[in-house]
């Protein structure tokens, strides 16, 4: 795709075949009038398979594989498969939040919902026990399926001696580049609340171009073959003024429409000389629920005339020339964050792809759709990059699974507060931040 640059160099655009793997996080037609429940149960049969492979790597058949109902009738000790439940005190409740607007109950305002009393029950079709031991309630949410390795203490509780998750199912070998090519990741941008950061913006905008760069950057900046926004674009919170305008919408509706617009103004830029995916956010104006769906072309009058935009879903899956990514907006860490003592958004991003699920914590504490012949959150082909947006700041590692898979894990600040955006090289297999701060 060749692109003039201010200096008059033409720059030839680095392409990549590009394959979108997002099918299963499309609508279908699934009830609504079917309860929860049904998603745990399908995950924990979906995922069996796998966890009866990782139990032969780890325990060979040294222990009998028992059903909950029958693992006090086992002399020794015994593995047994189900989902963990974790009872919070302080989880939020319906039932709490009406009491608050009663001024019946009045409630502290929290993030943070883990506490010393929280229990761990380890739950299937059939039954449920509570776990003791061995596994750090503050360590683990609602949601990850699991092989305990324990004893029954008593009827309706059960020691653990050691476990295993899902983690990485078999990954395709990563192919082989001979030249540099970049994909961006850039998330967060909040064009609602555009002040500070709109300078920055147009910097990032122009560097992508190439017109902000000189004859040695033209060739780095040629190879960017994908730019990749990761949610949150139109607004990034639910602030004071979204929240009084509920009364009336007038407010909230003008500047919505505004940040709309300045965002179409961006993205026409952007999309002339490089393909770029856009993914919604948790405040984004499209469905609450996850997956959500892309948001619509017709918010997009100006871009969407080429060829290169395209709308997509979060989560996303995706492939370039064999290269395979998988990430969200950062709704199931910032969940993880709060209904554990986990503190690291990195850690976080981690332990989704030990659990084998990217959303573990839905739909206990996370919305999604009530799923009950499939759950198309579970992680069932190794991707290569593993990538969570609007974080608070930039973070990399390479998470290393019991096969020696390879996962780069990468999380993509929020641009509107740190001006910062992550880069990955195909090549080398590595990332790194780029910022673009005014002023400093």
């Amino acid at each position: 795709m060749p692109v003039k640059t201010e200096n008059s160099e033409e720059m030839i655009r680095k392409e990549c075949k590009y394959s979108n793997l997002s099918t299963r996080f499309k609508p279908s037609l699934e009830s609504f009038t079917k309860q929860y429940y049904h998603i745990y149960l399908t995950r924990l049969i979906d995922v069996k398979n796998r966890l009866l492979e990782r139990i032969e790597k780890k325990w060979g058949k040294k222990y009998p594989i028992c059903e909950l109902a029958n693992a006090g009738d086992q002399p020794g000790l015994c593995i047994v498969l189900g989902t963990i439940y974790k009872e919070q005190k302080l989880k939020p409740s319906i039932l709490k939040e009406i009491a608050e607007e009663s001024q019946l109950i009045p409630q502290p305002i929290r993030t943070h919902f883990t506490d010393d009393s929280d229990v761990l029950i380890l739950e299937n079709e059939q039954q449920r026990v509570q776990l003791h031991e061995g596994l750090s309630a503050h360590d683990i949410v609602t949601g990850v399926p699991c092989a305990i390795l324990g004893s029954e203490l008593s009827l309706g509780q059960f020691k653990v001696e050691e476990y295993v998750f899902v983690d990485c199912s078999e990954q395709i070998e990563r192919p082989i580049f001979n030249d540099d090519r970049f994909v961006v990741f850039i998330s967060g941008i909040d064009m609602a609340n555009q002040t500070d950061s709109l300078m920055a913006l147009q910097l990032f905008i122009d560097w992508v171009i190439g017109l902000s760069a000189n004859k040695d950057q033209l060739n780095e900046v040629s190879k960017i073959c994908r730019v990749i926004i990761v949610g949150n674009s139109i607004r990034a919170s639910a602030d004071n003024k979204v929240k009084k305008s509920l009364l009336g919408k007038g407010n909230e509706t003008d500047e919505t429409i505004n940040a709309v617009k300045l965002f179409d103004q961006m993205l026409s830029e952007l999309v002339q000389c490089v393909p770029v995916d856009i993914m919604p956010g948790e405040f984004d104006p499209t469905n609450y629920m996850l997956p959500q769906q892309p948001m619509h072309y017709c918010m997009y009058p100006q871009s969407s005339k080429f060829t290169t935009i395209q709308g997509v879903t979060n989560p996303y899956e995706f492939e370039l020339d064999g290269f395979k990514f998988l990430g969200t907006s950062g709704q199931p860490i910032q969940s993880i964050l709060s209904y554990s003592n986990i503190e690291d958004p990195l850690e976080a991003l981690q332990r989704c792809v030990q659990w084998g699920h990217l959303c573990p914590t839905a739909p206990d504490t996370l919305s999604c759709y009530p799923y009950y012949s499939k759950d198309p959150f579970i992680i069932k082909d190794c991707p290569h990059t593993v990538f969570a947006g609007n974080q608070a700041k930039y973070q990399n590692k390479i998470y290393k699974g019991p096969e020696n898979q390879e996962v780069q894990l990468i999380c993509v600040p929020e641009f509107a507060k740190t001006q910062t955006v992550a880069v990955l090289n195909l090549k080398t297999f590595t990332t790194y931040p780029v910022s673009f701060q005014v002023g400093l």
